[in-house]
């Protein structure tokens, strides 16, 4: 009973194992360290998400991880509505498929080129914007 009252158990996914830490320290806590040697795997205590020494500060709804990963692989941003967008393969000229959006933008240069659902007016746009894109 008294042992209950002052710890709290945790398991630990990477390892497996269960352990018994101080109920003071764990209130004052944000992350969680398993304690056993050898395994070391530090976790949110919130949201439960593994937290890695060398990557991005951590967020339980993965904010600051998106931006993070944006970054790294080089990916740009709708002009409109900001939606990361990754570019595979093609021709600069992009499409937001963000529900309500629907944007066409240069990859390269990150400008919005035309908000249309009408084929002449969206492929128009598309040759002006292109024949004087600065990059």
């Amino acid at each position: 009973m008294e042992m209950a009252q002052l710890s709290i158990q945790v398991h630990c996914r990477k390892c497996s194992r269960f352990a018994f830490v101080d109920k003071s320290d764990y209130d004052h806590l944000d992350k969680m360290t398993c304690p056993f040697p050898g395994c070391r795997h530090t976790w949110c205590k919130n949201c439960q998400q593994e937290i890695t020494s060398n990557g991005p500060k951590h967020t339980c709804d993965g904010s600051s991880e998106l931006k993070h990963l944006v970054k790294q692989m080089g990916w740009k941003h709708c002009p409109r509505c900001k939606t990361p967008v990754q570019k595979t393969g093609g021709c600069n000229h992009m499409t937001c498929v963000t529900p309500g959006c629907n944007s066409h933008f240069c990859y390269r240069c990150g400008k919005q080129i035309a908000r249309s659902p009408i084929p002449f007016v969206v492929s128009s746009a598309i040759a002006a914007h292109y024949r004087q894109c600065s990059m």
